[in-house]
């Protein structure tokens, strides 16, 4: 009947980065969307709208894309795509895959474009703005995807609103950051979070014990 919140011990391994401290956005990285978060319905042209729009805005912006990142391959199969760039008009852009390696390759970034992920919340920890980019024909096509953080996050839905949100630096709404998706200022070693997750799921459980 109500919502228990805990540090999750994956987001340890982000206590041992320094936050970057971004002074302009020179360098931008571009996330495709998740493979798991689409539907049966959405269309191919739908999904590459997700980064074809990301592409243009940031170039109108004056901001390098240094690459296309994805978490796995079964994506790029999907779409058709195959090597380690990506074609657009004339122009090869690099793709990074793999899900460990993001940090290595975020924190080349100044700043992020992308879909619904927990990378929202990952590139916050790192220092760098996330600015989520969701076409309303991609989100009717992907029903599993929840909008609880839309009063957290400015959601940008179309070229106009992710130019404006980036120009203006504010990938939040006024008053919001990522500490308001995840809080790890309390915790200095990945000992301490794990501590505080295991005496949260034990407390659940003596509140509310199952019988197995």
């Amino acid at each position: 009947d109500r919502i228990i919140t805990a540090p999750l011990p994956y987001f340890a391994r982000f206590l041992s980065y320094p936050k970057k401290k971004v002074l302009q956005y020179k360098k931008g990285l571009i996330l495709l969307h998740q493979y798991n978060h689409l539907s049966p319905g959405a269309k191919v042209e739908q999904i590459l709208r997700g980064f074809y729009d990301p592409i243009e805005v940031l170039e109108k912006l004056g901001i390098e894309i240094i690459g296309i990142k994805v978490g796995g391959e079964t994506i790029l199969q999907t779409l058709g795509l195959h090597g380690n760039y990506f074609e657009y008009h004339g122009r090869r852009i690099p793709i990074f895959s793999g899900y460990r390696s993001f940090p290595d390759v975020a924190l080349q970034a100044d700043l992020i474009v992308g879909s619904y992920s927990t990378s929202i919340i990952e590139a916050g920890l790192l220092g760098l703005d996330y600015y989520l980019y969701s076409p309303p024909a991609l989100e009717c096509a992907t029903p599993s995807l929840h909008y609880t953080i839309d009063s957290i996050i400015r959601i940008s839905r179309t070229p106009e609103e992710l130019y404006q949100n980036i120009h203006d630096r504010q990938p939040y709404h006024d008053g919001h950051s990522v500490a308001d998706l995840v809080d790890l200022e309390s915790f200095s070693s990945e000992g301490q979070l794990c501590e505080k997750f295991s005496s949260t799921l034990a407390n659940i459980e003596k509140q509310h014990p199952r019988n197995y």
